[in-house]
Parts: structure tokens; sequence; C-alpha cells
């Protein structure tokens, strides 16, 4: 490969490959210069053509003096001070093109702006802080992810809502989570009017919904959450763009105790 230090002469100019290089008008590094001039290419072209993966980024505009030209053109105009690839660096980092194009390598870079580091919030209880998943794993807190949340939302303190929910929104600790799957209506009216709570989620995988009741899961189907929802018998408690918690309403109470059918004959009545 040709000596960097090799004097190469073009636009009337005599220069060394590493100082062709380092020219606005280069585009290339001085290893692929040299490689080029060692190819046989003409010394102009070689300084100038972009290589094939930097073509559409010099393709791009930039408007600067009410003017608007491509990165390479600016590159090559009379008060460009550095390469395309510096003015696009700086284009991209909130330089005026003005300044972009015309401020020599020497002046000061831009700083890049720092992302501060996300700590996450603390919350107090107990005489002492911690965050929201060291709270859910301490062996005071009673209530599941959900409830605490929720509890939270509603302007309870940490301490407060690690602890309220009633025996049904407790989590009881040492015992396993029991799965049971809801067969009817009239079953789903039942289990919520002994205090269960229905929980909707919507989850990457779709639709899922689940009464709780202390350790026990029943898995309900969406077609009963739409008569639940549709005739009445739930209300909502709590929702966020994903999660909603809904308990049983005083029509869903007269259901569990009466049938069905009893809201039809009240209104009826």
């Amino acid at each position: 490969m040709e000596s960097l230090e090799e004097i190469l002469e073009a636009f009337g100019e005599r220069k060394s490959l590493f100082e062709w290089s380092k020219d606005r008008r280069s585009v290339v590094s001085h290893l692929v210069l040299a490689g080029r001039i060692h190819a046989g290419w003409d010394p102009e072209p070689a300084i100038t053509t972009p290589p094939i993966k930097g073509i559409r980024q010099l393709e791009k505009t930039v408007t600067a003096f009410g003017e608007t030209k491509t990165l390479l053109e600016w590159a090559t105009d009379p008060r460009s001070q550095v390469p395309s690839r510096t003015i696009l660096w700086r284009v991209r980092r909130g330089w005026k093109p003005e300044d972009a194009i015309t401020e020599g390598p020497t002046q000061p870079i831009v700083p890049l702006r720092k992302t501060a580091l996300k700590v996450p919030k603390q919350y107090e209880a107990f005489g002492s802080r911690n965050t929201l998943r060291g709270w859910l794993e301490d062996s005071r807190c009673q209530v599941k992810r959900e409830k605490l949340l929720r509890n939270l939302s509603q302007g309870l303190s940490m301490e407060e809502a690690m602890t309220s929910g009633g025996e049904d929104g407790r989590r009881k600790r040492g015992r396993p989570i029991v799965e049971r799957k809801i067969e009817s209506l009239d079953e789903a009216l039942s289990v919520l009017s002994r205090g269960a709570e229905l929980w909707h989620a919507q989850t990457s995988g779709g639709a899922r919904s689940s009464l709780l009741k202390g350790n026990t899961r029943f898995e309900i189907s969406n077609e009963f959450v739409d008569e639940l929802l549709k005739n009445g018998y739930v209300e909502l408690v709590f929702d966020t763009p994903t999660i909603a918690e809904y308990r049983v309403s005083a029509a869903g109470k007269l259901a569990a105790d009466f049938g069905p059918e009893s809201n039809d004959q009240l209104v009826a009545g």
C-alpha cells in the first residue's frame, strides 16, 4: 500500500495522502484513500467519492445561508471548514447548520447530554424506606401487588396500603395458590358475593380474567365476564391501561341470593 507520506497532486494542490484525508473535500479515511491510489484511482475521485455504504448519508440535504445542498455539496463549498461527516454529526446534535459548516475542527464540540439513571422511588413505612418491590417482598406486606397499587392510588400511606384490604385481599403466606375454574355464571356470582375480587388483565397473549379470594384463583372465561358486566353484576373499583379490578354490585348480590332472574322481576315489579 502506498505510504501515507507520499505526495499526491489534486485540485492544483500537493499534499501527503494523510493530509488529503483530512481535507474538507475528502469523504474517506486515509486508509481508504491509500487503498484507492494503490488500486489505480485518479486522485480527485479517490478523495471525493464516498464509500458505497455512505452514499445515501451524503445525499441528505441541509439548508443553510438560504440554500439547500447535499452534505457532499456543503463539504466542497468554499465556506465549509470541515468534512461532510463532521457536518452531519454536528447537525444531528443540534448545531445550527451555518455553524456546523463554517466552524473549524478546533472549535469545541457540543457536549452530549448525559442521561440520568432512573432511581426507583422510595416509600416510607414502619420507620424505614424501601422501593415498591422491596416492600412487596417484606414479610409485613399482606396484600398482592395489584392491591398494593390500588391502595396507594386511593391515598393510603405505604404502611396502610401494605396491610389494608380485608381478609379476601390478604395474601396468606405459607399456603400455595389453589387454582380452580368457574363453570357457570351462578358459580361466579356465588364466589363474588363471598368477597372475591374480579381482575381483568390485557396481556401480550390476550385478555385474561380471574376471581381472587384469599389464596384461591378462579379462572373465569371472557364469556362469563361479559355477562357480569352487561348485567351490572360487578362494579369497577380500580383500573389502569392494562389491569382492572371489579367487585360485586348490589345487583350482583341480589342475583347471587335469588338467581339472575330476580333482577328482571324487580324491574318488572
